[in-house]
């Protein structure tokens, strides 16, 4: 797969530190994929991670205006703030671009802010490095650590959201319906597949 014109059209439409997380998201989701024995699909995780922010700066009323035209219908926490809708446009973006896209990569780009039960493998790694890639100022270098060294993704994934509910609590937010979903989906022993 070629993906020089995605990354030369996500490269003009993000700023220098966007894009530079986008690389090193893309970089962080094939290490994570490679590690759980994905070695020939890394191809699909440097695309979605590098494609995942592409709408991240567009304004609350774009990204409702696209969702409308577009025919998406968000949830309520993406009504709320709208700034979560970046993953829905960004995947509908991508299929517009490329239809030939698979679908794991459209929906681990949507699913990739908030989390869900049906983001499969791929999407649960991308959701892991958009948070803990090493540009990231807000994650501790031992927290990282601390979270690479557990055994599963799901683990992981576990792990980040109970990282992410206290952060919430403390700013007196609660989770969104599909990452409270995603929660107990891996508390029932939930997996992810290909």
């Amino acid at each position: 797969m070629d993906y020089t014109h995605l990354n030369a059209f996500i490269k003009q439409s993000l700023p220098d530190a966007r894009y530079a997380h986008c690389i090193s998201t893309a970089e962080q989701t094939a290490t994570l994929l490679k590690r759980f024995g994905k070695q020939k699909e890394l191809q699909e995780a440097y695309l979605v991670g590098l494609w995942h922010d592409v709408a991240r700066h567009w304004s609350n009323d774009k990204l409702l205006e696209y969702a409308q035209q577009h025919a998406l219908e968000p949830l309520a926490e993406e009504k709320e703030d709208p700034m979560l809708l970046h993953g829905a446009v960004a995947a509908t973006m991508l299929k517009a671009m490329d239809p030939t896209v698979a679908n794991r990569c459209l929906v681990a780009i949507r699913w990739h802010t908030l989390g869900s039960s049906r983001m499969g493998l791929l999407g649960c790694c991308l959701y892991i490095a958009d948070y803990i890639e090493p540009l990231r100022a807000h994650v501790t270098k031992m927290f990282r650590q601390n979270l690479l060294a557990l055994d599963t993704v799901e683990q992981m994934c576990l792990r980040l959201i109970t990282q992410h509910a206290s952060y919430l609590a403390s700013k007196g937010k609660k989770m969104a319906q599909t990452t409270r979903e995603l929660k107990q989906f891996l508390l029932d022993g939930g997996e992810f597949s290909w």
